[in-house]
C-alpha cells in the first residue's frame, strides 16, 4: 500500500521529464547547425556574400520546415534592406605636386578616405606625420598645418630596426599606419595628406621593397602598418621616385629629408617654400543588398494574438576578415572566419526554438515573430531597420530576445542581460530555467550591451533579454571555429530562451518596460569578476574607452554629410549639452564631421574633463553646443 503514493509520483515525474524533453533543443542537432553554418564552404557569411545568402536559404528552410510562415517583404521570409559598402574610384582623380601632374595607379592612388573632396594649397612636409607627444616624437610640434597639404613619409623613424618604437607591432601601428598618419593630420586641421614611400637608396638594414602606391582599397587590407578607422581627410599614397622628381626642381631632397629625420632620432617638419599641390578626389560608395529572414508563429488566443514576441540571432560575421571587423593582423586576411560561436551558435539556437515552438503552437496564445538578423557586424543594421520598419507594429510587441555568442560556455556559464528592462524578468528567467532543470550557472546583469540587437529595441522601449556566454581569444578570427562550440551548454541556453519566449507569449499580462540606471553594459568590457553580473564571462582583461559623450549613431544613416545621432542618453555630457535624437553633426571641435569615422577621431583624442563643441544641423538651423566630457568603462 505505501509503494502506491512513491509509484504515483515517480510517474509524475516521469511525466514531468518527458514533457521537459519536449521543450529542450537536442545538443546533436544543435552541434550540427553550427557546424553546417560555420563550414569553410559558408565562406564566413559576410553581408552580400554568396555564403551569407546560402546561410539565408538555410534558415528559411528550417523556418518552412517548423511550420512556421514567412513575415518579410511582398509575403515573403526576407525582409530587404541596403548597407553601405566600399567606394570605387571615378574618373576626374588627379594629383598635381610641385606643378608636375603625377600618373594614376603608376604614381599615386587615393587612399580609401574621402568619398569626394580636393584641395590646393602650399605643401608643408611633417617628416613621419605622427603625432605621439607621450613617447617623444611629435611631428607637428610648433608646425602650423591648417589650410595646408601636408606630405609625410611612410612607416616611421627607424622602424625596420627591432627595438625601437615605431617597428613592427601592435603599438607601432597606432602610430605609423595610414590610418594613424590620415588622422593626425586631420585634427591638426590640414586640408589634405600626401604620404610618399620611403625613398631609395635605404639605410643599411632597410628590407628592399618595390616603389608602388598604395593600392585603393580600404585601408588596414594590405597595408603592412596595419589600419583602424581613418578620418575623411583626402589622401593619397606616392611613389617616392614620383615624389622626388616632383620635388627636385623646387631644390628639395626627399632623401635628404629623411636622412635628416632618422639621423638625428628628431620629429620635424618644415614649410617646402614655393611647392604647391592639388590633389582631387573622386569616387563612389557602393551599396550592398542585405535581408532580414523572417518567420511567424501565430498566436491561439483571439485577444492576445495580435501582441508578439521577437526572438533573434545574426546570422552574418566578418567573412574573410578583410573588413575592420577581422583580428589576427595581416596573418589572418584573407582566411575564412567561419563564426562557429559568432554567431553559427546564436542562430543554430533560434532555429532549433523554431522547431521546439512549432511543435508547441497550440499552446502560444500570442504569436512569436523569428528573425534572423543580417548586417549585424556592420553595425546593428538589420535589427535597426527592423526598429525602423517593423513587419508587425512594435506596439504589440511585448518582449525581444537575443542570442549573441552562446556556443563558449565555460562550466554552464550564460550571461543574460537586460533583466532590469522589466521588472518580471529576473524571477521569469530563473523560474523558466528552474522548470527545465537545465544546471547553467545564470549571470543576471540589469543592463543590456548595446553591441548586438537587443540595442535597438531596447532604445524603442521594448523589454529585452539577451544571452551570451563570453569573449575568448577566437572572437573574429579565423580560429573561431565548431569544434570549439559547448554544444550541450548552447543547446540548454536555446532551451532556456525558448522557454522564456513560450512563458512570455502564454502570460496574462505583457511584462512592463523599465530602464535601468546608467548607461549599457557592453561586452568588451567584460568585469574581472565572473560573479560581478556583468556580460562578460569574467576572463576577459577590462577595455574602458577614454572618454563618454552619451550618444548612439543612427548606423543607417547613408549620407556623408554629417552624424546622425538615434538617441542621447539619459544622464549623459551629450544630454546636458542638449543635443537630441535626430540631430545631424557637423562640426566637432570647429572641424567638419563628414562620417562616423571623423567623429569618432575627434572625440576618442580628447580626454575626461575637456570641454568640447558640437555643431548639430536641426531642424534647418546650426546649433553650437557645448559638452564637457566624462569618463567611464563601457560608455561611447
Amino acid at each position: 500500500m505505501r509503494r502506491r503514493p512513491l509509484f504515483a509520483a515517480l510517474v509524475l515525474l516521469l511525466v514531468a521529464a518527458c514533457a521537459a524533453q519536449d521543450r529542450l533543443v537536442p545538443a546533436d542537432a544543435y552541434l550540427a547547425d553550427v557546424t553546417w553554418l560555420a563550414d569553410d564552404a559558408r565562406q564566413g557569411r559576410d553581408t552580400g556574400s554568396e555564403g551569407l545568402a546560402e546561410a539565408s536559404r538555410w534558415v528559411i528552410a528550417q523556418f518552412e520546415a517548423a511550420g512556421l510562415e514567412p513575415a518579410g517583404d511582398d509575403g515573403g521570409w526576407e525582409q530587404r534592406f541596403e548597407v553601405k559598402g566600399n567606394r570605387r574610384l571615378l574618373d576626374g582623380n588627379q594629383l598635381v605636386l610641385g606643378g608636375r601632374e603625377l600618373r594614376l595607379a603608376s604614381d599615386w592612388n587615393p587612399l580609401q578616405t574621402a568619398i569626394t573632396g580636393s584641395a590646393q594649397a602650399p605643401v608643408v612636409f611633417a617628416g613621419y606625420g605622427i603625432s605621439d607627444p607621450e613617447g617623444g616624437w611629435d611631428d607637428y610640434a610648433g608646425l602650423d598645418v591648417t589650410g595646408r597639404i601636408v606630405l609625410v613619409l611612410r612607416r616611421g623613424p627607424r622602424s625596420e630596426e627591432a627595438g625601437t618604437r615605431y617597428a613592427e607591432g601592435e603599438d607601432a601601428r597606432r602610430h605609423i599606419s595610414f590610418a594613424a598618419k590620415i588622422n593626425a593630420a586631420y585634427r591638426h586641421g590640414a586640408a589634405a595628406l600626401l604620404v610618399v614611400n620611403v625613398p631609395a637608396p635605404a639605410r643599411a638594414g632597410d628590407e628592399p621593397e618595390s616603389d608602388r602606391p598604395q593600392r585603393y582599397m580600404p585601408l588596414g587590407l594590405g597595408d603592412p602598418e596595419g589600419g583602424d578607422l581613418a578620418a575623411s581627410l583626402p589622401a593619397a599614397s606616392i611613389t617616392a621616385a614620383a615624389a622626388q622628381e616632383a620635388l627636385a626642381g623646387h631644390g628639395v631632397d626627399l632623401l635628404a629629408l629623411r636622412s635628416d629625420v632618422d639621423g638625428a632620432w628628431r620629429a620635424g617638419g618644415r614649410v617646402l617654400d614655393g611647392v604647391e599641390a592639388a590633389l582631387e578626389v573622386r569616387s563612389e560608395l557602393q551599396t550592398i543588398a542585405a535581408a532580414n529572414v523572417l518567420g511567424w508563429l501565430p498566436g491561439t488566443d483571439p485577444a492576445l494574438a495580435g501582441e508578439h514576441v521577437v526572438i533573434g540571432a545574426h546570422m552574418d560575421h566578418v567573412g574573410l576578415g578583410e573588413g575592420r571587423g577581422g583580428r589576427g593582423g595581416r596573418e589572418a586576411r584573407g582566411q575564412v572566419h567561419n563564426g562557429a560561436d559568432d554567431n553559427a551558435s546564436g542562430t543554430a539556437g533560434l532555429v532549433g526554438v523554431a522547431r521546439v515552438l512549432g511543435a508547441r503552437r497550440g499552446d502560444l496564445r500570442r504569436g512569436v515573430l523569428f528573425a534572423a538578423w543580417s548586417a549585424e557586424e556592420k553595425g546593428l543594421l538589420g535589427s535597426v531597420h527592423y526598429v525602423k520598419h517593423p513587419a508587425r507594429p512594435l506596439d504589440d510587441l511585448v518582449a525581444m530576445i537575443n542570442m549573441d555568442m552562446i556556443g563558449r560556455s565555460k562550466d554552464g556559464y550564460v550571461a543574460i542581460e537586460g533583466v532590469g528592462s522589466s521588472p518580471v524578468f529576473r524571477d521569469l528567467v530563473v523560474e523558466a530555467h528552474d522548470e527545465l532543470h537545465l544546471g547553467l550557472d545564470l549571470h543576471l546583469a540589469d543592463k543590456p550591451s548595446n553591441n548586438s540587437d537587443q540595442w535597438p529595441f531596447f532604445e524603442a522601449g521594448v523589454p529585452v533579454l539577451a544571452f551570451f556566454t563570453g569573449l575568448h581569444d577566437d572572437y573574429h578570427m579565423p580560429t573561431d571555429d565548431a569544434d570549439k562550440i559547448n554544444a550541450d551548454a548552447g543547446a540548454r541556453i536555446a532551451s532556456l530562451a525558448g522557454q522564456v519566449v513560450a512563458t512570455l507569449a502564454s502570460a496574462a499580462q505583457r511584462p512592463e518596460f523599465s530602464r535601468p540606471g546608467g548607461g549599457a553594459a557592453v561586452a568588451a568590457a567584460a568585469p574581472a569578476d565572473p560573479h560581478a553580473g556583468g556580460p562578460g564571462a569574467g576572463d576577459q582583461p577590462v577595455q574602458a574607452y577614454g572618454v563618454v559623450l552619451g550618444t548612439s549613431p543612427d548606423m543607417t544613416y547613408q549620407q556623408e554629410d554629417g552624424v546622425k545621432l538615434a538617441s542621447v542618453r539619459e544622464g549623459t555630457p551629450a544630454k546636458r549639452a542638449g543635443l537630441r535624437k535626430g540631430d545631424l553633426i557637423v562640426t566637432f571641435d570647429g572641424k567638419p564631421v563628414k562620417n562616423l569615422e571623423d567623429y569618432s577621431v575627434l572625440l576618442f583624442s580628447h580626454k575626461p574633463g575637456d570641454v568640447v563643441s558640437i555643431g548639430v544641423l536641426r531642424d534647418g538651423t546650426t546649433l553650437v553646443l557645448q559638452a564637457k566630457l566624462e569618463g567611464k568603462v563601457g560608455e561611447n
